[in-house]
C-alpha cells in the first residue's frame, strides 16, 4: 500500500515531534517529505509562515468547538474564557511533544516567537470581543485608559498557562485545570468590580451632591 502524502503542516509537526527542534530549513523539511522545495513555496512562504498557520488553526477549531455548544452562549465572560483555556488546552494534548518541543527549547524567549503572530492577533481579537461583551453586560466596569488594555496580560496568561501544562506531570494534568481556574479567576476579580469600583462610585456620587 502506497504511503499517504502527508500535508507540510503534519511534517512540519511530526519532525519537529520526533527531533525535538524545527527542521532547520525549507529544504531539510522537504528533504525529510521527499518532496521538492518549490511545491512548500506554492503554499507558504517560509517555515515560520507555515508554524503561524498551524496554531492559528489549531486556535480556530478549538473556538469553532466552544461556540458550537449551546451553553456556551449562556456562559458569563469569565466562563466562556475558562471554556476557551480547558479546550485549547485539549486540543494541544493531541500534539504535546510538538508543543514542548516549541517551548521546552527555546525557554523564556518562546513567548516572543514570530511563529504565534497569528495566534496572537487571533487571540487578542477573541477577548476583546469577551471583554466588550462583559462591558455590555455589565460584568465588567467601564475604565477609562486601561480597559482597552486588558488584552495584553491576558495574551501573556496564555502563554503562561501553556508553559505550565508542559512543564505539568500530575495525573491526567490535574495541576494544569486548577491552574486555569485560578488564573482567570484572579484575572476576574482584578478587573472585574472590585472595593476600587466601589470607592470611586461613592466618591463620585459624593462630589456631585455636595
Amino acid at each position: 500500500m502506497q504511503e499517504k502524502v502527508k500535508s507540510f503542516e503534519d511534517a512540519y509537526i511530526e519532525y519537529t515531534s520526533e527531533h525535538l527542534k524545527r527542521p532547520f530549513s525549507v529544504y531539510g523539511l522537504t528533504q525529510y517529505m521527499g518532496v521538492d522545495e518549490a511545491s512548500f513555496y506554492a503554499q507558504f512562504t517560509s517555515l515560520t509562515a507555515l508554524e503561524n498557520f498551524i496554531w492559528k488553526s489549531w486556535f480556530d477549531k478549538t473556538v469553532e468547538q466552544i461556540q458550537s455548544e449551546e451553553v456556551y452562549q449562556q456562559y458569563t465572560v469569565r466562563e466562556k474564557l475558562l471554556a476557551f483555556y480547558f479546550s485549547w488546552i485539549e486540543n494541544l494534548r493531541q500534539h504535546r511533544s510538538f508543543v514542548s518541543a516549541i517551548i521546552g527549547k527555546a525557554g523564556a524567549y518562546w513567548t516572543t516567537d514570530k511563529a504565534f503572530k497569528s495566534l496572537k492577533s487571533a487571540f487578542v481579537e477573541y477577548v476583546k470581543n469577551l471583554m466588550e461583551e462583559g462591558k455590555m453586560t455589565n460584568e465588567l466596569p467601564e475604565r477609562p485608559v486601561i480597559g482597552d488594555k486588558y488584552h495584553k496580560p491576558l495574551w501573556f496568561q496564555l502563554l503562561w498557562v501553556m508553559n505550565f501544562w508542559v512543564k505539568d506531570e500530575s495525573e491526567n494534568f490535574n495541576n494544569t485545570d486548577a491552574a486555569i481556574e485560578k488564573a482567570v479567576n484572579v484575572s476576574f476579580d482584578i478587573i472585574g468590580h472590585n472595593a476600587l469600583d466601589s470607592v470611586f462610585d461613592f466618591v463620585k456620587f459624593w462630589y456631585q451632591h455636595k
